[in-house]
């Protein structure tokens, strides 16, 4: 069983929190979120593997980095780029993101932010 102190306050300076954040780690909106240069696609995961890599950099969002030709995330059209915004109708962020894949249970749907095409 794992505990945490939840009374404990937030340090200052911590690169998995924004500075503007109040202790969530979402700090306001991304130039992608709301941006009409976007838009959502979304896909189901009914099996594992599903065959992506995302990277998140301190402070960045979960972008996908690496498809595997012929698993499903390919099959089903995730592009290279596309941001990852929520696992199983959860929100999530850079800080986020992998707890949500980890604990995920098939089936389960994935929201993701990319840029229109023209």
């Amino acid at each position: 069983t794992l505990t945490f102190d939840t009374d404990l306050p937030l340090h200052d300076g911590n690169p998995f929190l924004n500075s503007s954040s109040n202790g969530t780690a979402s700090g306001g909106a991304d130039p992608w979120w709301s941006n009409e240069a976007y838009e959502d696609f979304r896909c189901e995961v009914t099996a594992l593997p599903f065959g992506m890599s995302l990277r998140a950099p301190v402070g960045g969002a979960p972008a996908v980095e690496v498809l595997v030709p012929g698993r499903p995330a390919e099959a089903l059209g995730v592009h290279f780029g596309d941001i990852l915004v929520e696992v199983a109708g959860r929100p999530v962020d850079g800080s986020s993101w992998f707890a949500a894949l980890q604990q995920a249970v098939p089936p389960y749907g994935l929201r993701f932010r990319r840029m229109r095409s023209s």
